[in-house]
């Protein structure tokens, strides 16, 4: 591997080792899909092998909408949440939404 970094001519900065590099592969090159979130909810089953360490999320642009999600090491659960006007709180999105989401 040290002949890969020297021949990239990255060789030398710390920090800069196999693990990384293929974090960040993983990170920028993670599985990604369109979704849609029926009435502003997503279910996923992770695969009991999977390493997913990070959930990406697109959301359309200027939908107003921001992602809540909560899970475990198996499973998440992503709610897509629109603020409300004055001081109510967010409520959740009651309509089909397309999104993009990248495990990795």
């Amino acid at each position: 591997f040290t002949k890969v970094l020297r021949s990239l001519k990255v060789d030398g900065r710390r920090g800069l080792g196999f693990y990384t590099l293929r974090h960040v592969f993983e990170t920028i090159g993670g599985e990604n899909r369109d979704q849609v979130a029926v009435n502003g909810v997503y279910h996923h089953t992770l695969d009991r092998n999977s390493a997913t360490v990070l959930l990406r999320v697109s959301l359309p642009g200027g939908s107003g909408l921001y992602p809540e999600i909560s899970g475990g090491h198996h499973r998440f659960t992503l709610r897509l949440m629109e603020w409300s006007a004055g001081d109510s709180r967010p409520v959740q999105a009651e309509r089909d939404i397309p999104f993009s989401l990248a495990t990795c």
